[in-house]
């Protein structure tokens, strides 16, 4: 998966996970944030394997964006 598409709930989504993973202190990995927030959108950010994609990518499950409406 790529960049998601402009003006849609996943960019924004996505646009805030990367100063998150910044802040990690990691190498970003813009294809796993993009995965990441196409799941967030389509799950939720409470969803147990939304919370355990973000561990393994160093972020904090308890400041994942919320889920955007169309």
């Amino acid at each position: 998966m790529t960049r998601p598409a402009p003006g849609t709930a996943e960019e924004d989504i996505y646009e805030r996970l990367i100063p998150q993973m910044s802040r990690a202190g990691r190498v970003v990995d813009l294809e796993a944030l993009a995965t990441l927030a196409a799941d967030i959108q389509r799950l939720g950010h409470k969803d147990k394997g939304v919370r355990k994609a973000a561990k393994a990518l160093g972020l904090d499950p308890r400041w994942l964006p919320r889920r955007r409406r169309s």
